[in-house]
């Protein structure tokens, strides 16, 4: 027991001696990085430690397996050591593992950091990265064309971009294109040009696309938001003498037009006065006959009066216009017939 003891202590010594040992080992796994000599020598040296821990725990694993276990019962104390030794060597070995991956994976990036090292230092690879820069030089010091007609880019120079359809552009070097001017149209991309639209037809926007964008105009009397078909009739009481038109005017005060869609101010016509009509309830009128009468204005005929009643004149405007009929009896006197006597 005396010697397990002794060899009990040589492994606190041995465990505590690694504790102070690893911080050190992780400093010189950064040193590493900056000295690649210093760093392989120190993974070596490393590694050797490692071997040798293993070795000294199963060495210690083996002499622990030997003591009886009469002997480890009759010293608790003894046993306790044991198993909380055993448990910080375990942790041991998980930490020197964790460090041996670490020391591996930097072993393989210095290994890629050589491989890549060697490759760019081949003289041959020298060369062609020489010639390659020559020619990214005399690339960007080549003057560059500019873009044609019916094209445009950032610079105005290439490489360019096809003006859309809708849009042209007549120069060279341009940034941008054009819309397509108000009557005019272009189906195709990279053009120079627009089409004018039809006779008689319009769009009604800029960047029209295509030939059915072109309209035909609202006839005079006729009016659209765009001023193109479809088309409404203007109301009663307006008028437009020109096509294409978006509105349509009203009429002056105490005039109307009689129907829809009127094409002249001239169709703005003062009402018939009451007492008056005609077919259009605007003048030229005529005057009610005599057994009629109108109250309104505007009107298109006149009312008879009721029966048994008569309007004396023309042109009467209210029903109480119409009288009720007099016959006038004037009394008759029969002279007297008799003889005559003479003296």
């Amino acid at each position: 027991m005396q010697m397990q003891e002794k060899r009990i202590q040589d492994l606190e010594i041995s465990q505590e001696q690694v504790r102070l040992d690893l911080p050190k080992c992780i400093d010189n796994i950064s040193a590493v990085q900056e000295k690649m000599e210093t760093r392989e020598k120190r993974f070596q040296d490393l590694a050797i430690s490692q071997e040798q821990v293993k070795l000294d725990l199963k060495e210690f694993i083996d002499d622990v397996k030997r003591i009886s276990v009469d002997e480890i019962q009759e010293n608790t104390a003894v046993r306790e050591q044991i198993v909380s030794h055993e448990n910080d060597l375990r942790m041991l070995m998980t930490v020197l593992n964790s460090v041996k991956s670490t020391i591996a994976g930097i072993q393989t990036a210095l290994y890629h950091q050589k491989l890549l090292t060697h490759h760019y230092d081949s003289r041959e690879n020298k060369d062609a990265l020489t010639r390659l820069t020559k020619l990214e030089t005399q690339f960007k010091n080549a003057p560059k064309a500019h873009c044609v007609a019916g094209s445009y880019s950032r610079t105005g120079l290439v490489p360019c971009t096809l003006c859309e359809i809708g849009t042209y552009q007549a120069s060279a070097g341009s940034t941008s294109c054009k819309p397509c001017e108000v009557g005019t149209y272009q189906a195709s991309a990279g053009s120079t040009s627009c089409i004018t639209c039809g006779e008689g037809t319009w769009t009604a926007t800029t960047g029209s696309t295509a030939d059915t964008d072109c309209k035909s105009y609202c006839v005079a009397g006729s009016y659209s938001r765009t001023g193109l078909v479809p088309c409404k009739l203007c109301e009663n009481g307006t008028y437009q003498t020109s096509a294409g038109s978006t509105s349509c005017t009203t009429c002056g005060e105490g005039t109307w037009t009689a129907t829809t869609g009127s094409t002249a101010d001239t169709d703005c016509k003062a009402h018939c006065v009451a007492g008056s009509y005609s077919h259009t309830g605007f003048v030229p009128c005529k005057l009610c006959e005599v057994d009629t009468y109108q109250a309104s204005a505007g009107s298109t005929s006149c009312t008879i009066c009721g029966e048994g009643t008569w309007t004396a004149t023309t042109g009467s405007t209210a029903e109480t216009d119409c009288k009720v009929n007099i016959l006038v009896i004037i009394p008759y006197v029969v002279p007297q017939v008799g003889c005559v006597t003479v003296n």
